[in-house]
């Protein structure tokens, strides 16, 4: 960090996805990401959470349906509360 008086942050990063495919038409996908980033309310970092969901659906070769949605959340370090977004 640029200033001094901030402590040190660490945390573990990783990302997840896993694909399932019941038939050749249907495709179920879930995702985990995680990121630092500057923190909020006097915390040096706060670390982001992200969780993504897909189904997928070929009813024909002119029609497939697909529906997704997406969860974020972040913890500040040392302790912070939990904000969800």
């Amino acid at each position: 960090f640029d200033d001094l008086g901030l402590s040190e942050a660490q945390s573990l990063l990783y990302g997840l996805t896993l694909d399932f495919n019941p038939s050749s038409v249907t495709r179920l996908r879930a995702g985990l990401d995680t990121a630092i980033g500057p923190g909020t309310g006097g915390s040096a970092a706060s670390v982001d959470y992200t969780l993504t969901l897909e189904i997928a659906h070929r009813v024909n070769q002119w029609l497939g349906l697909r529906a997704n949605g997406e969860a974020s959340w972040s913890q500040a370090q040392q302790g912070g509360a939990l904000i969800r977004r």
